[in-house]
């Protein structure tokens, strides 16, 4: 078996904790109630996907959705999935990996786990940047 980045596995857990207990994003039990980190996820997958999302849903109907979509571009334009997976920047490596050991499973949810893995490690990372720049001296900063 080939090394897994701990990071991914990390990230791979939760969403696995998060979907066994179908607890959405940002820790509310119940109907989901968008965080502005969840806001911003729903309108970067809607741009970068081309699809239409209501500004609140649940981390599993958003699942679907995505999943939805997903399969059928696989079924009608394979070419652009791997594009937006390209432009997404969703791992090759870990792709492959997740629908090996998945064999039984939608590739479409499973592509789609991927795809919002990605965008909440962008998400994550443009908050502590835009965090790390209010820190920094006007004088120093160009």
């Amino acid at each position: 078996m080939k090394n897994i980045d701990p990071c991914f596995e990390q990230i791979q857990n939760k969403v696995l904790i998060i979907q066994s207990l179908k607890v959405p994003f940002g820790g509310f039990r119940g109907p989901l109630l968008m965080t502005r980190m969840d806001t911003n996820l729903i309108l970067s997958l809607s741009q970068m996907l081309d699809i239409d999302l209501p500004g609140t849903i649940s981390f599993d109907m958003l699942r679907e959705k995505l999943a939805s979509h997903i399969n059928h571009l696989i079924q009608t334009d394979f070419e652009k999935l791997v594009s937006l997976l390209y432009r997404i920047d969703v791992s090759e490596p870990k792709l492959k990996y997740m629908l090996k050991e998945n064999p039984g499973e939608d590739a479409g949810k499973i592509i789609a786990d991927l795809i919002i893995e990605r965008q909440l490690q962008k998400i994550k990372s443009r908050e502590q940047n835009s965090k790390r720049n209010k820190n920094i001296n006007e004088e120093d900063n160009w």
